[in-house]
């Protein structure tokens, strides 16, 4: 890890830190019904009640059932400020700084070592005015912190490739966190069973990488299972509806790339931007070397 990328990656990211809470101070973050459940789950933890959501339903004789709908990872966490006399309000615009601080000094960090420190604190400052990074920081939402271990995820299959255990716990936090964290456990035993190796160092690679959500998600079910009752953990299914989806995602990388100008505009920064990649590596070696690790882990 060299000082020369590590110094601006943590400039970066502290300075990311002080923008969301100069964002979230004054009236302090933005309350939605996702927040209530999270800010309601890590009051009921820290009071010995466990994990609770609040009851919707007007015909329930109690106020509040088992947090089923929503991961507990988010609640624990604010629970966990709470519980240090941060308040849960507080403790949570807290996290999402610390996420944000996280999430910029890892990407800086995993760039520079790649194509070097400028081409890092630009991708940083990219992500830094992203709008849709922007928003969710402005509300107790859990996708800064999911975002966050994402990154790590990322950054552990890249420089940490034969800890399988390291990017597998950071997936397992993650898909307790957000329930599309399992994406990531799927995305981490795929990077360790297409790795050089024997058929069995493969298969004892991909496991050691799945163990911790395996752990997470089957203790989270078996509770839910056993305690729940109406509630009920999300189900995994195809929703239909694909082309939709497609181009609904494509409006929103649109919208990333260029905020205000429309689907056409993204489309030409987009061609450029992947043309221009494709001539740089193209032209170095080195630079191809460098990046087949990162681009595979990040496609997978």
């Amino acid at each position: 890890m060299r000082i020369s990328s590590v110094i601006p990656a943590i400039g970066l990211g502290v300075l990311a830190f002080a923008g969301v809470l100069a964002i979230t101070s004054g009236a302090g973050p933005g309350l939605d019904p996702d927040s209530m459940s999270y800010l309601h789950a890590a009051g009921t933890l820290v009071h010995g009640r466990g994990l609770r959501d609040i009851d919707r339903d007007w015909r329930s004789a109690d106020s509040t059932m088992p947090l089923a709908h929503w991961p507990p990872g988010y609640p624990v966490a604010i629970a966990g400020a709470e519980r240090a006399g941060l308040g849960a309000v507080q403790g949570a615009r807290l996290i999402g700084a610390l996420a944000e601080l996280v999430t910029i000094a890892t990407i800086v960090w995993l760039v520079a070592g790649v194509v070097g420190i400028g081409a890092g604190v630009i991708a940083g400052l990219l992500v830094m005015v992203t709008p849709s990074v922007v928003q969710v920081q402005e509300s107790v939402l859990s996708e800064p912190l999911f975002i966050a271990l994402l990154v790590l995820t990322l950054a552990a299959m890249v420089r940490a490739m034969d800890r399988p255990i390291v990017s597998g716990a950071l997936a397992g936090v993650a898909s307790v966190v957000r329930y599309a964290g399992i994406s990531l456990v799927g995305g981490v035993v795929l990077w360790q069973l297409a790795r050089a190796g024997t058929i069995r160092q493969r298969i004892t690679r991909a496991v050691e990488a799945a163990l911790p959500a395996i752990v997470l998600q089957g203790v989270w079910v078996l509770r839910t299972v056993h305690s729940a009752g109406r509630s009920s953990i999300r189900e995994v299914s195809i929703y239909g509806q694909l082309s939709y989806t497609l181009h609904e995602g494509w409006q929103t990388t649109s919208a990333w790339l260029v905020p205000g100008m429309g689907e056409l505009w993204g489309v030409f920064v987009g061609v450029g931007v992947a043309a221009l990649l494709a001539i740089a590596i193209r032209e170095s070696r080195p630079l191809r070397a460098r990046l087949s690790a990162p681009v595979a882990a990040a496609l997978l």
